[in-house]
């Protein structure tokens, strides 16, 4: 695989899947955070975990980016990533290009599956809900204001 110059990568779509990964996997009460046993999922579920990035060294990565002041915001989570694709791949050029290799081959096939839930549905169901949609809408944002936010920053 040919990986592309660092510069014309497009972070927007990695920022927007590594948000969509946190978000699946956060627990929302109190603000969204992943806890060390949610973090290690996530390596689980991306098949990161092999001899060189192994299940303690995630736990360690996790304790060394929340420190004292569990548990994982988004913030600590890109770190964390950064760790993660820096151990899984050291002999990379630049930071950037193991930050980059790990999003290809690793998180960039993520597919919330809350995203796609409608996916079956026809036109006509659509054009039913379309008289309703403002409503909805206010609905949803009330209930999901957080996802609300990241989409319209």
């Amino acid at each position: 695989m040919t990986y592309m110059d660092v510069d014309a990568y497009n972070t927007k779509v990695m920022e927007e899947c590594l948000h969509s990964i946190f978000v699946f996997y956060a627990n929302s009460i109190g603000g969204p955070t992943i806890r060390g046993a949610k973090f290690q999922k996530i390596a689980i579920d991306a098949d990161l975990l092999d001899d060189r990035l192994t299940s303690q060294k995630v736990d360690l990565i996790y304790k060394s980016v929340c420190g004292h002041s569990q548990p994982m915001t988004y913030e600590k989570f890109k770190n964390a990533i950064v760790l993660m694709a820096l151990e899984k791949f050291p002999n990379e050029d630049s930071q950037q290009r193991s930050i980059i290799k790990i999003f290809d081959e690793y998180f960039s096939s993520f597919n919330d599956p809350r995203q796609t839930a409608f996916h079956h549905l026809d036109q006509d169901f659509f054009k039913v809900l379309a008289p309703y949609r403002s409503h909805l809408a206010q609905i949803y944002e009330h209930y999901f204001k957080e996802e609300c936010a990241f989409f319209t920053k």
